[in-house]
């Protein structure tokens, strides 16, 4: 693995890191999910199933070891990965057509409305439990922090979010609470720019038209899953492609191609 920085659009550098790296190779861009960083996907990174890709990853912004202050702006983030996409094609000699992009949570949400809005042609796109809606338990929660950002501009809320909702592995529950590089804290305002931005690319999926994979889980108490699958949905009516749901461990795969 090897680490670098690049610089985005607006001259801000971002740490990312490079796995298995050779020329002429497929590449992977794996995004982290929020409050997490790129060196977290080491694990993945170095499995050998995947020692035939070049692998690709940089931490968002406000994350790990990326020093630019989180963006209060959704498309910023998404900014950030055209630019990435554009930096390896320049200093890796990564065809963009060779790129296949697999993101997490809120990235998942980045990287649909990247292919969304900029419409690379990427090999495809893998989104794993895509955040296009949040559960917020709290009656009127995204109202109530829409207000507190005209009130307070910076306003900072905590993730509700515990470990053991996110995996049942009992090491990698212990290894994200003893990460000090894992933050729990949310822009408010970039929350509800997400929101608006999940709701905007649910509604306007069919235009999307790269092959994508979404694995959904079947008890997903952090996003909902039906908007996961009408997002799907939306983008298989368009293509007409024949679409199949079965189990993928505690999931549910939708496959289109």
């Amino acid at each position: 693995m090897k680490s670098g920085y690049f610089k985005s659009f607006d001259q801000g550098e971002l740490l990312y890191r490079v796995w298995n790296y050779q020329e002429g190779q497929k590449a992977l861009v794996v995004l982290h999910r929020g409050h997490e960083h790129s060196e977290r996907l080491q694990e993945m990174a170095t499995d050998p199933q995947f020692a035939d890709y070049s692998i690709f990853a940089f931490d968002l912004r406000g994350h790990g070891h990326t020093k630019v202050p989180v963006s209060s702006v959704f498309m910023d983030n998404v900014r950030d990965l055209d630019y990435f996409v554009s930096y390896m094609r320049t200093e890796y000699a990564v065809d963009t057509e060779d790129v296949f992009v697999i993101a997490n949570s809120i990235a998942g949400v980045i990287v649909s409305a990247w292919v969304h809005d900029f419409a690379p042609p990427i090999a495809g796109m893998a989104l794993l439990a895509p955040a296009f809606e949040i559960k917020l338990y709290v009656p009127l929660a995204s109202q109530m922090i829409a207000l507190g950002t005209k009130l307070k501009k910076d306003l900072v809320i905590q993730s509700y979010v515990k470990v053991k909702v996110l995996t049942h592995d009992i090491e990698q529950q212990q290894a994200y609470d003893a990460d000090p590089l894992i933050s729990k804290s949310i822009n408010g305002a970039l929350l509800v720019d997400l929101l608006k931005a999940g709701v905007r690319i649910v509604d306007d999926a069919a235009a999307i038209d790269i092959p994508v994979i979404v694995l959904s889980a079947e008890k997903d108490y952090v996003v909902k899953n039906s908007v996961q699958k009408q997002f799907f949905v939306s983008i298989a009516s368009k293509l007409k492609t024949f679409i199949t749901l079965r189990n993928f461990y505690h999931g549910i795969l939708f496959e289109s191609n």
